[in-house]
């Protein structure tokens, strides 16, 4: 893997990927007390189909635009390390755009489809323009760009295939487990917890971990509000532990099904990001 604690541009380069993936440590996971009240829900036995479109609310859309500030911490002790702006573009399952600057200047801008990503840091000159092979270095795992936009939007991922789902409930929360769910495509296999609001079935926690690389992610969806009557998350805490790195998002700006900017433009004098 790269060595993100080493160089400059590597830290910008996954703040890019985690921001996407949309990455919450110290905030507390919910957890059944005496005090709840817990219905235990039979174990649904499910082969092979689109298992959660009937369980989660995802919210449908052409186009979502949105500016937020990130505070990148400590993931131990929430110590701030860097604070940047973000100019989130995403066109439905076609492009991702991402613009980050501080002080108004742009720092870094990274752009990814279904079958490439293109990165600029214009901090360190540097750049890179390819396919996912970058994003197992980077986050230890392989992920998709279907995978990345439903994170980042707070969806589900559609046509996982998974054995059983462990339903129970505590108040108004719904919990959802997943001990292998796997990528149709990827060597990808997942153990996860879903958790939703049980009246607006809005995904509020996602808490994953990749079998083979045992990497864990873990994202809470926070404050939410009403968008032309899409319920969407305000802020959202984004944390892989692995890498140290604990990532809140306070969004702002958001638009729905209002094209932004997409474009990227490589300096010819920028040295390319190699890939390990």
């Amino acid at each position: 893997m790269l060595n993100i604690k080493k160089k400059k541009v590597d830290k910008v380069f996954i703040i890019s990927v985690l921001i996407v993936v949309l990455c919450a440590c110290k905030t507390q996971k919910q957890t059944l007390s005496q005090n709840d009240s817990t219905v235990i829900l039979p174990i649904v036995e499910i082969e092979n189909i689109k298992e959660t479109e009937i369980l989660i609310k995802n919210i449908d859309y052409q186009w979502i635009t949105y500016r937020c500030n990130a505070s990148i911490r400590d993931y131990e002790n929430e110590s701030e390390q860097m604070a940047v702006n973000v100019f989130f573009v995403n066109r439905k399952d076609s492009i991702i755009y991402l613009n980050i600057s501080k002080f108004g200047i742009e720092g870094a801008r990274a752009v990814f489809t279904p079958d490439s990503v293109k990165y600029v840091n214009h901090l360190e000159s540097s750049y890179y323009s390819g396919d996912y092979h970058i994003v197992p270095q980077l986050l230890g795992f392989e992920a998709d760009f279907y995978m990345l936009q439903a994170l980042l939007v707070g969806n589900d991922w559609q046509n996982f295939n998974c054995d059983k789902i462990l339903q129970t409930q505590s108040g108004d929360t719904l919990f959802y487990s997943f001990n292998n769910r796997k990528h149709p495509q990827l060597n990808l296999t997942l153990s996860q917890e879903i958790q939703i609001n049980a009246l607006s079935h809005r995904i509020i926690a996602n808490y994953f971990t990749e079998k083979k690389s045992h990497v864990d992610v873990e994202i809470d969806y926070q404050n939410f509000t009403k968008f032309d009557n899409i319920d969407f998350f305000t802020t959202s805490d984004i944390a892989v532990p692995q890498t140290n790195t604990l990532i809140k998002l306070t969004i702002k700006d958001l638009k729905i099904d209002i094209p932004g900017p997409t474009n990227i433009k490589i300096p010819q004098k920028y040295q390319k990001i190699k890939e390990k």
